[in-house]
């Protein structure tokens, strides 16, 4: 994720970053743990942001 976040950042035309992850506790705190907002949960799946 740090890769493509600094990837990104290089990028003038991205804000953010949207994921679509599994409903696992490992998932979310991976995505919190890197500074991700958690946007919406689905049945089956959730989303994070990354700010760019």
């Amino acid at each position: 994720m740090k890769e493509l976040l600094k990837y990104m950042k290089e990028q003038n035309n991205i804000d953010s970053i949207m994921t679509l992850s599994p409903l696992t506790p490992m998932a979310t705190h991976y995505h919190i743990r890197n500074g991700a907002k958690l946007i919406k949960i689905n049945p089956t799946t959730q989303n994070f942001e990354y700010k760019v």
